[in-house]
């Protein structure tokens, strides 16, 4: 199971169009300090949830820039999907696909 945090970041990552170093990411306006960053980038790099795309320069320091895999995609898909067979009694599959598709098309109204 993929823990908030970490899907938090895979989704920073996600939404950008290049590699993003442990301080840029901090910078996308989570609430998370650079130290949970730097811990929650080792573990997803360890699982194969993200990769080392280069290094950059941040101030005088050498950091690495990271992508999110293929992995980590459909690792977050499968662990949604998994989400709402456990709320099938709660809310029905209707009413999510619903909520999903105005989430959808506000999202392409942007």
């Amino acid at each position: 199971m993929i823990h908030p945090r970490e899907i938090e970041i895979i989704n920073i990552l996600c939404g950008s169009e290049c590699a993003l170093s442990s301080g840029e990411i901090a910078e996308c306006g989570n609430k998370l300090s650079q130290s949970t960053i730097q811990a929650v980038l080792r573990k997803l790099l360890n699982e194969g949830l993200i990769a080392v795309d280069g290094t950059t320069y941040s101030g005088n320091v050498l950091s690495r820039t990271y992508i999110p895999t293929e992995a980590a995609k459909q690792a977050v898909k499968q662990q949604i999907v998994e989400m709402c067979k456990s709320v099938m009694n709660i809310v029905p599959a209707e009413e999510l696909i619903k909520e999903l598709e105005n989430i959808l098309k506000q999202k392409r109204q942007e």
